[in-house]
């Protein structure tokens, strides 16, 4: 029987804790003032990439890249490399107002 009770006790502590930190975590979410994510028109989020990619000496003009309103960036075309297409993968990740990146990119299998 007093097994039963620690039980309960241990129980009604842990959800307790579990509780007031959801309340915790609820209230400093709730008095964010800015949005989680700042979304920029797709012609401006054109113009960031286009950018960053011409700064890191990126020939883009054989690649087709797609923005949508939400800042998913779809890019793909033929490369070099896997290396390069990481590469440029990568500019457009770290580039201000992108969500996300996918990329289909085509290169030559190593042999």
């Amino acid at each position: 029987m007093f097994k039963s009770s620690s039980r309960k006790q241990n129980f009604a502590q842990r959800s307790f804790m579990l509780a007031l930190g959801l309340a915790a975590t609820s209230a400093v979410f709730a008095n964010q003032s800015e949005p989680i994510y700042n979304y920029v028109p797709p012609d401006v989020l054109k113009q960031k990439v286009e950018l960053a990619l011409s700064e890191h000496q990126v020939d883009a003009s054989n690649l087709d890249i797609q923005f949508d309103e939400k800042g998913v960036v779809n890019a793909s075309g033929n490369v070099e490399s896997k290396a390069q297409a990481d590469n440029i993968t990568q500019i457009i990740k770290n580039t201000e107002s992108v969500y996300m990146v996918f990329g289909k990119f085509v290169y030559p299998q190593p042999e």
